[in-house]
């Protein structure tokens, strides 16, 4: 399926009568076209989200209205222009998700028009999952961990231990949920879902980043901490490692399919932390 069909015609003409501006802004960036959010309509809501005047809550729950479409397509485009507007809107964006007690509930998702909808389906289920859980990190933390400073003197490097051991599993969390959308390269068909995969590929980048800053933290002040903390901290390297694996994964498949600075980003971003298994074997045995 290909160009705006009636429905989506009809839809736009509907807020242009009514007079809502926005909202014919979000109909226009999630029409039945079997490609990405045009830019002019994602610029334009990010816009919004910055005017004062503008109802943040009217936004979402059209952006809410039209992930309640039967179509794939108009679905993951809701998707995909929420997540745009989380990462690059003004942060009021995503204050407001984070303080609804639901936002997309798509877990029986299920397009049957053809096979494409059927494939699609899945990474609809799994990529609502992990929008819901970007927005519930954000009500445990009130920040987004993927917008926090990195580095040395960053949010995660410079966290008192004990609300570092608190923060960890919920990041963790968040970073289990974007990589259980487990997309291959031939699976990367369209530019709906090729748009899906490039936010969530940067969200990993910068959520990696602040993972590894929070490893490093933990790892420098291990032997400061109570013994209880000592226990938690292991745990959460512990993981950090396992998670390094499906890291490199999903990146990879970023490397085969992305352009060129995508595979760079790939090679850059993504360090070990500073501990090696010899430190790990180390602190076990401290405890043990």
């Amino acid at each position: 399926m290909s160009g705006q069909t009636l429905t989506d015609r009809i839809a736009a003409a509907q807020y242009s009568v009514t007079g809502s501006a926005v909202a014919r802004a979000v109909c226009k960036a999630t029409t039945h076209e079997v490609m990405g959010p045009k830019k002019k309509h994602l610029d334009y809501l990010i816009q919004a989200t910055n005017e004062t005047n503008v109802n943040i809550p009217q936004m979402a729950d059209t952006l809410f209205e039209r992930a309640t479409n039967s179509s794939w397509v108009v679905v993951f485009k809701a998707l995909v222009t929420t997540h745009h507007l989380m990462v690059h809107g003004n942060e009021r964006f995503i204050q407001y998700l984070a303080s609804r007690n639901t936002l997309f509930n798509l877990s029986n998702f299920l397009d049957k028009s053809g096979s494409h909808g059927y494939d699609m389906s899945t990474f609809i289920r799994r990529y609502s999952r992990y929008l819901n859980e970007k927005a519930f990190s954000y009500r445990q933390m009130a920040f987004d961990f993927a917008r926090v400073k990195k580095g040395a003197d960053g949010v995660m490097r410079t966290m008192v231990p004990e609300k570092l051991l608190k923060s960890m599993p919920i990041l963790q969390g968040q970073i289990d949920a974007l990589l259980e959308f487990d997309v291959h390269p031939n699976e990367l068909t369209n530019g709906v879902i090729n748009a899906a995969f490039m936010l969530l590929f940067k969200d990993l980048i910068k959520l990696f980043a602040c993972y590894n800053d929070g490893v490093i933290n933990l790892l420098e002040k291990f032997f400061e901490m109570k013994k209880g903390q000592c226990k938690d901290a292991l745990e959460i390297y512990k993981r950090f490692l396992t998670r390094m694996t499906r890291v490199s994964e999903f990146l990879k498949v970023a490397e085969v399919s992305g352009p060129s600075f995508v595979a760079k980003a790939t090679r850059t971003c993504v360090k070990h932390s500073v501990w090696s298994t010899g430190h790990l074997a180390h602190a076990q045995d401290v405890l043990a």
